[in-house]
């Protein structure tokens, strides 16, 4: 957690602990009033797996998107919204991806012989999306 919440300081996200609705392990909001923020749920903390993954997609979010936003993960009812939200969403859980796993440490993890995704997922303490995620990138563009 120390490695993300440096990047999360190098990039300008302050990062608190905060009570949000039990669906919700995280959120990251920005405008032009505050400074960054990435608000972990209480719920999560000493679930070290979800907390690197949410602090790593909140943080990913500050890198890709561009406009003011208050971001969690919403219900679309209109194809072309949820659409242009999906692709938002990929680009950031993508940025966070990169952030949590580099492409040689995974490179090293594999051969070194771990290969289940739950022996990844073990090794970099993430979620098994997360790594399905992660090679999907780097299997998709080589990152």
């Amino acid at each position: 957690m120390e490695q993300l919440f440096e990047v999360a300081e190098q990039v300008g996200v302050e990062v608190m602990s905060t009570s949000l609705p039990e669906s919700m392990t995280g959120i990251f909001i920005r405008s032009n009033e505050i400074e960054p923020v990435a608000c972990l749920s209480h719920s999560i903390q000493g679930q070290l797996k979800m907390e690197r993954v949410t602090l790593a997609t909140c943080i990913g979010s500050h890198i890709v998107l561009t406009d003011d936003t208050a971001y969690a993960p919403c219900y679309y009812d209109d194809y072309k919204k949820r659409l242009t939200a999906s692709r938002q969403e990929y680009k950031r859980m993508r940025k966070a991806a990169e952030i949590l796993i580099d492409t040689n440490d995974l490179l090293d993890a594999i051969t070194s012989g771990l290969e289940e995704v739950w022996e990844l997922a073990e090794h970099f303490n993430v979620t098994e999306d997360f790594i399905a995620l992660r090679l999907a990138v780097w299997e998709k563009s080589g990152r």
